[in-house]
């Protein structure tokens, strides 16, 4: 069984610029319900960026 790993590229870089950008607002923003450096702990996969954009943004 061979996998060709270069479809999984443009899924991997859509992944670093997803978690680029949460980076950038829990910088500039605060967060809810737990500190900064634990948001930014769970942002590195897709999961934590949603429920960070979901529940973690304080609204302005």
């Amino acid at each position: 069984m061979d996998i060709d790993f270069t479809l999984l590229i443009p899924i991997l870089v859509l992944q670093v610029i997803f978690s680029i950008y949460c980076f950038m607002i829990i910088a500039k923003n605060p967060v809810k319900f737990i500190p900064k450096w634990a948001w930014i702990i769970l942002c590195l996969n897709s999961v934590g960026c949603i429920a960070f954009l979901i529940l973690g943004r304080e609204q302005e």
